[in-house]
C-alpha cells in the first residue's frame, strides 16, 4: 500500500470515528503531512519532471535506466509541417564531454539518421557560424575503411578519374594499344595521329614519346604535341623518322591537368 493510499484509509476511519474537532485535527494532520511531503521532494534533487514547463536546475546527473528490448526513452512530435523531436544544448569547453553522445558498449551501431518522405538533405554540421570556416572540420575519425555509397567521388567539381594524368598507348597504325581515360585514336594522315579522350583536355598539359606496346627495342623518332582542333576532348600528335620527315611511329601520350 503506498503512503498515499495508507493516509487516505485512516483519514476515512478517524473521520467515521471521530468527533467533529477529531475530525478537523484528521484533516489538519493529512494537509501538513502532504505539504511536508511535497516540500521535501521539490527541495532535493529528485524532482518530478513537468510537462510544458521548464524544472529546474540539477546538481547531478538525471538518469533513466531501463532494460526495454526496443529503446529506453522515445521523443517525438507528431505535430506534421513544423517542430523537433528534441534538443539538447551545453557549455562545454573544447576537448570536454560534449553535448550529446552515444556510446553502444557492445559492437552495434552508435546512431542512425534516417530521414524519409523523399528528403533530400540528410543534415547539416556548422562550426562557428554559418559562414565557411577554412580553420574548421566538420568531424573526425579513426575508421580508415571506405564508405559504401558515399560520393567522395568529387573535388572541385572533378571526377575522380579526372585528378590523376589520363594516358594513351598508340600503335603505328593508330590503334589503342592500352589507356585511362582516353575513348579513341585514329592515324587521321602520315605521322599524325588524333587522339580523343573522356573528358575536356583543352586546359591541360600533353607529354609525348615515341614508343612502342611491347618490350621489343624502343623506336627511335620524334613527337610534337598540340590540341586538337574543333575538339575540347582531344590531343593531335606528329610523329617523324630522326630525320624529321612524316612517319607513322608509335608513341605514348600523357595528359597532366
Amino acid at each position: 500500500m503506498t503512503r498515499f493510499q495508507k493516509l487516505r484509509s485512516a483519514f476515512h476511519h478517524a473521520w467515521r470515528r471521530g468527533s467533529t474537532p477529531g475530525r478537523y485535527a484528521v484533516v489538519a494532520a493529512l494537509v501538513l503531512s502532504f505539504g511536508a511531503t511535497s516540500v521535501a521532494l521539490a527541495g532535493g534533487e529528485r524532482k518530478t519532471l513537468f510537462g510544458d514547463t521548464r524544472n529546474g536546475t540539477y546538481a547531478k546527473e538525471t538518469k533513466i535506466i531501463s532494460s526495454s528490448g526496443t529503446y529506453g526513452t522515445r521523443q517525438s512530435n507528431v505535430k506534421v509541417g513544423d517542430g523537433g523531436g528534441a534538443i539538447y544544448g551545453c557549455r562545454s569547453a573544447s576537448g570536454n564531454e560534449p553535448c550529446l553522445r552515444a556510446d553502444n558498449l557492445r559492437n552495434g551501431r552508435a546512431f542512425e539518421f534516417v530521414v524519409r518522405s523523399g528528403g533530400t538533405e540528410g543534415g547539416l554540421i556548422e562550426v562557428g557560424g554559418t559562414a565557411p570556416n577554412a580553420a574548421a572540420v566538420p568531424f573526425k575519425t579513426n575508421a580508415a575503411g571506405r564508405v559504401v555509397n558515399l560520393n567522395a567521388d568529387k573535388l572541385d567539381g572533378l571526377e575522380a578519374a579526372d585528378l590523376g594524368p589520363s594516358w594513351a598507348v598508340v600503335s603505328a597504325t593508330g590503334a589503342l594499344s592500352r589507356d585511362d581515360g582516353a575513348a579513341s585514336a585514329s592515324n587521321s594522315a602520315t605521322g599524325q595521329y588524333d587522339v580523343v579522350f573522356e573528358r575536356a583536355v583543352n586546359g591541360c598539359a600533353y607529354t609525348a614519346t615515341i614508343g612502342d606496346a611491347g618490350a621489343g627495342v624502343p623506336p627511335s623518332g620524334l613527337a610534337g604535341v598540340s590540341q586538337l582542333p574543333g575538339n575540347a576532348n582531344g590531343v593531335r600528335v606528329v610523329t617523324r623518322d630522326d630525320a624529321g620527315a612524316s612517319a607513322n611511329r608509335p608513341f605514348h601520350l600523357t595528359v597532366a591537368c
